[in-house]
């Protein structure tokens, strides 16, 4: 039935937009951490964000610990294996169950407005067997550092246990799961509807568009500070 096709790309959709989430806000967390660190752009440079930034103690503070939180909680969402959530386990095992809903004929009843739908249902393959081997193995693989992502989000993030499991999720872990939704995401949604999603381009919008914020800041916070005196000065000039 091709409301069953409809139905998997809607969820790929879903599961997409949770994950841009969690990339956006790690990614403009990282870019924060970035515009203060010396050793990427040297000691006066790194000083100055510092200092601009710390003038707004209560912005970057509160940014950086909202957004670091925000994005584990929405990566913790993807993997989560809830009978009642949508997850990637449930997408997959949807597709597993469902292969004969995903065929060419599934495909061209469900985009009968796009463009070159007779060449692209022609050129449509589906998902085989050797697609679930390779989901499967990517799960497997990593099933440990899923789980500690979901320990670590249940004990620090989602609830305050009162004993906790000394973990920590490093920065090359978080990118590593990252990589895992992507290849997964991409690879359903290429095979079954010709279509991916450029994460790279937009994980870069994000630090570039916050790093120029910083910049602007750290400009406006000059002029900031020499208004007073330009006004000062106005003010003792039109009274002489």
């Amino acid at each position: 039935m091709t409301k069953r096709f409809i139905r998997f790309q809607k969820y790929i959709e879903r599961l997409k937009q949770i994950y841009i989430h969690s990339i956006c806000s790690f990614y403009v967390y990282e870019a924060i951490q970035e515009s203060k660190a010396q050793n990427i752009l040297g000691e006066e440079k790194a000083e100055e964000n510092a200092k601009t930034m710390g003038n707004y103690k209560g912005l970057f503070s509160t940014l950086e610990y909202g957004l670091k939180i925000h994005s584990l909680m929405e990566l913790a969402k993807i993997f989560d294996n809830a009978e009642g959530s949508l997850h990637i386990n449930k997408l997959i095992n949807f597709a597993k169950s469902n292969t004969k809903h995903l065929s060419s004929n599934d495909f061209k009843e469900a985009n009968q407005e796009r463009e070159f739908i007779d060449e692209l249902t022609k050129e449509y393959e589906g998902l085989k067997k050797s697609d679930f081997e390779e989901l499967d193995e990517m799960m497997s693989v990593n099933a440990e550092l899923i789980e500690k992502l979901k320990v670590y989000r249940n004990q620090y993030l989602a609830h305050e246990d009162k004993k906790k499991k000394n973990i920590n999720i490093a920065v090359e872990e978080v990118k590593k799961l990252f990589n895992i939704v992507e290849k997964i995401l991409n690879m359903l949604s290429s095979k079954t509807n010709f279509s991916t999603t450029m994460f790279e381009q937009l994980k870069e919008e994000c630090k570039e568009d916050t790093k120029f914020a910083v910049i602007h800041l750290k400009q406006m916070e000059r002029y900031r500070l020499k208004k007073p005196q330009e006004d000062k000065i106005d003010e003792q000039n039109n009274s002489s």
